[in-house]
């Protein structure tokens, strides 16, 4: 059983997350996975992300959720973000293009909308 303090961390973060749908719409939320190549603590993860979503983000989405997790397997601190995008990101995905893709071992993006892609390429991700 969870203690209820997490317990409210996750209903916290699920609120949130609804809020944005509702506001900003299902189709114009993507999760960023931001990592570390070493170990940080809470106030460095919050100051680089502040860093980067003023430097380089805040004109780019129009809001977000920032979740800090360890890691299971080394401990390492590191970020889930949900963020809100102007474009729509899932309209016209072609999931049948990318299962078969994955099932030739590449992992692009493959049956992405412009507006997806733009976004795998904004994080060097796919082609």
């Amino acid at each position: 059983m969870l203690p209820n303090r997490i317990k409210r961390q996750g209903e916290l973060v699920s609120r949130r997350v609804q809020w944005l749908a509702r506001t900003y719409g299902i189709n114009n939320l993507v999760i960023i996975h931001l990592t570390t190549t070493r170990g940080m603590t809470w106030e460095r993860l919050y100051q680089q992300f502040n860093n980067l979503w003023s430097k380089r983000l805040k004109g780019v989405y129009l809001d977000y959720l920032l979740v800090p997790e360890f890691g299971e397997k080394k401990g390492r601190l590191h970020g889930h973000v949900v963020a809100a995008l102007r474009d729509d990101v899932r309209t016209g995905f072609d999931f049948s293009a990318r299962d078969r893709a994955k099932k030739r071992g590449r992992v692009s993006a493959v049956g992405a909308n412009d507006a997806l892609r733009r976004e795998l390429e904004r994080w060097h991700f796919g082609s």
